[in-house]
């Protein structure tokens, strides 16, 4: 079964919103909508915001406060009566091209049906998600291909329940979207508390996440099952994928939160296995950018790490190593550290997980010279640039990686492919499994060292 668009034109539009239209102003700058809405956003499930739509086609999340007392700045609004009343200097008829509210908790529900497809569609402005399934999957479902479209704009930021895509079967492919503004999650692969169930052959590639309050990207838990013998997560390709967080982003804003570019996590009774993440660019990550909790065999390579959101006050890594994470392979990425002062790090693992680490033929590279922070050894001894020589001494890793140089980008931050000259040429480890870019170029052999073969 596919669903799609056909012909010229904008891609169709499914909305889960109602758009609230006949402004009157009750005072000061309190606008009140003639529009009937059966249901206050803020009152279903985990809640949704309205949502603000600009005439150049983006929105931004509205702010939700008890009474059109607390109406105070742009954004806020109330619900009374099966009416909205928001905060606008002017019309909101003019100033907006439409204001939102959400209704549909969920616009595609897959109903367990098999081997859909759904192409060049757009999805927003719902409560609970895009492209959804029931928890549970003790059918094993399997078939779904989501390409082309934009899913975006969904429940309240950091909300418990807010997904551009929420699925629960395997051979999958997601590839080509953009997705964006996900209140929860971008992508998520989660099994929870619910009869064993499976997820393998996942294929996540070419798509464009941005703007996340919690997971950005991609979500995979392998969590303890109600019945059965325990979930299983494995064989999950995540590949030539763009995740880009914004470095003026306040993530300390009381109205913001912190989100991992990617996390994965595995409970006791459970499996997850077999993670691949190559040819991805990931650039300036309000929080981690790959955040590992457990699981096992995870393959790291060939991706850029470019830069960290300047406002976090807490630590952060570019990659994030959990408690438990087993056999985990960190190949041919390219790191840059911009960071101004020493509370982050490119990577990070628990103090002596060490041998479950695989580290080797990277490219680091320190904005700000010896004083940054390489490697962090939570509850042991952290590694800095300065201290090159001492790191691979003590960690035995990165033994092929050349003493951290400028990895001479065309034009960073915008453009993170290298030059001809680069220290990255052909300093890779060839893999069987990876044989073209994060722009589809052809590998040599050995490959050049980050996402970009130059």
């Amino acid at each position: 079964i596919q669903y799609g668009a056909y012909g010229q034109g904008p891609k169709p539009r499914l909305l889960g919103s109602i758009a609230a239209s006949s402004w009157s102003k009750t005072t000061g700058n309190v606008w009140r909508s003639a529009t009937a809405i059966a249901h206050n956003p803020h009152s279903i499930d985990s809640g949704a915001e309205l949502f603000f739509e600009k005439k150049d086609g983006s929105a931004i999340f509205g702010r939700h406060v008890s009474s059109a007392g607390g109406l105070s700045r742009e954004g806020d609004w109330t619900f009374s009566g099966n009416r909205v009343s928001i905060y606008a200097a002017q019309d909101p008829g003019t100033l907006y091209a439409s204001v939102e509210v959400p209704q549909a908790r969920q616009l595609v529900y897959l109903n367990d049906k098999q081997y859909v497809a759904f192409d060049s569609l757009v999805l927003r402005y719902m409560v609970n998600a895009g492209y959804y399934e029931h928890y549970g999957n003790n059918l094993k479902l399997k078939g779904l291909k989501v390409t082309n479209g934009e899913i975006g704009y969904i429940g309240v930021k950091n909300s418990t329940s807010a997904y551009g895509l929420s699925l629960d079967r395997s051979e999958i492919t997601i590839a080509g979207n953009e997705i964006h503004d996900c209140g929860r999650r971008g992508v998520s692969l989660v099994l929870y508390n619910t009869a064993s169930s499976v997820i393998r052959g996942v294929v996540i590639e070419g798509n464009h996440f941005y703007n996340g309050y919690h997971t950005t990207g991609v979500d995979i838990q392998s969590n303890n099952p109600k019945t059965g013998p325990g979930h299983i997560i494995e064989n999950i390709h995540i590949r030539g994928n763009l995740f880009a967080s914004d470095p003026g982003y306040d993530i300390d804003d009381p109205d913001e939160a912190r989100s991992n570019l990617i996390f994965i996590n595995q409970d006791a009774n459970s499996t997850l296995r077999d993670i691949y993440i190559y040819n991805n660019v990931f650039a300036y990550a309000p929080g981690s950018g790959i955040k590992t909790q457990s699981g096992e065999n995870y393959h790291i390579y060939n991706n850029t790490f470019y830069g960290f959101n300047p406002h976090h006050t807490g630590f952060q890594a570019h990659i994030f190593g959990g408690s438990s994470a087993r056999n985990t392979f960190i190949v041919n990425n390219i790191f840059v550290n911009d960071a101004s002062h020493k509370r982050y790090a490119h990577i990070e693992y628990l103090n002596g997980r060490q041998s479950h680490y695989t580290i080797d033929r990277n490219l680091y590279y320190s904005v700000n010279g010896g004083s940054a922070r390489l490697l962090w050894v939570d509850k042991g001894q952290s590694h800095f640039f300065s201290g090159w020589a001492a790191y691979m001494r003590a960690t035995r890793s990165d033994v092929h990686s050349a003493t951290p140089p400028d990895p001479q980008f065309l034009a960073a931050p915008t453009d993170l492919k290298i030059k001809a000259t680069s220290p990255a040429v052909g300093k890779g480890q060839a893999m069987t499994w990876l044989k073209t870019d994060y722009l589809g170029v052809a590998r040599s052999d050995p490959p050049d060292v980050g996402a970009f073969q130059h």
